[in-house]
């Protein structure tokens, strides 16, 4: 092997070693989660007319959410026509207390509002003054709790287990714009690239090529170049049979 042929294999060797490291790192990432979020109710809302409850049904790895976020108003809001006596003004399942799911609930007329999940009562908040607003920030992430009633102290805590999800709930008429607002966020179950892997996958590939190209490239251009004087050999041999057989010719 040549001199020029051994530092063309060297270099060769070194580039697709740097193509193997940007690949390696990509591969160790960190991947960043592939993360969605749900909101409701919907704007506007839906053109159904349920007289008993509004719901959304939502599927999720193990009924179970990364974060719920929801502004509950507590004051006298317009419900549907079929509530019951305790009115639910948002809940993530059919039946909260059997479910273990998280529920806002007040009595139809008068009384506290109540957050609890499943059986366990988190806070109760008494009926504000008449025409006065009343609403609570609610916020569980993961097994943690923090809720945020109008003019009161913050509430906060540490919950058992997460509330169980099957659907948003509430008998609140959504038609009426109550100022109900919820977020959802699942556990993250996938993952996509960072923008940092992307660029060294990209790195990577460029680099592979240019070590295909160190080393099929002074071959190509030998083949290539090579042709090109065969031709030219060949059109100068043909050249001079011909001026020979006109000579004879003549």
């Amino acid at each position: 092997m040549s001199a020029v042929d051994s530092r063309r294999a060297t270099a060769a060797i070194v580039v697709a070693l740097a193509a193997l490291a940007a690949v390696t790192l990509a591969a160790l990432g960190p991947a960043l989660p592939d993360e969605v979020e749900y909101s409701w109710p919907p704007d506007p809302p839906p053109i159904s007319s349920p007289t008993r409850t509004w719901l959304s049904p939502l599927l999720l790895a193990r009924h179970e959410a990364d974060t719920i976020r929801a502004h509950v108003p507590c004051q006298a809001t317009r419900v549907l026509r079929d509530a019951g006596s305790s009115i639910l003004l948002f809940g993530t399942a059919r039946a909260p207390t059997s479910w273990n799911g998280l529920a806002v609930t007040r009595p139809r007329v008068g009384g506290a509002t109540v957050v609890a999940v499943g059986r366990d009562e988190l806070v109760s908040i008494p009926a504000p003054r008449p025409g006065a607003s009343c609403a609570l920030e609610i916020t569980v992430e993961g097994r943690n709790w923090k809720i945020e009633p109008t003019g009161r102290p913050a509430r906060s805590g540490t919950l058992e287990s997460r509330p169980t999800v099957t659907g948003l709930f509430t008998e609140l008429d959504l038609r009426s714009n109550p100022g109900l607002d919820v977020t959802v966020r699942p556990i993250a179950q996938d993952t996509r690239p960072s923008d940092r892997q992307t660029l060294l996958r990209l790195v990577a590939a460029l680099l592979l090529a240019a070590a295909v190209v160190i080393t099929v490239w002074p071959d190509l251009r030998h083949r290539r170049w090579g042709g090109v004087r065969r031709n030219r050999q060949s059109f100068a041999a043909q050249a001079r049979a011909l001026v020979r057989r006109e000579e004879h010719d003549g």
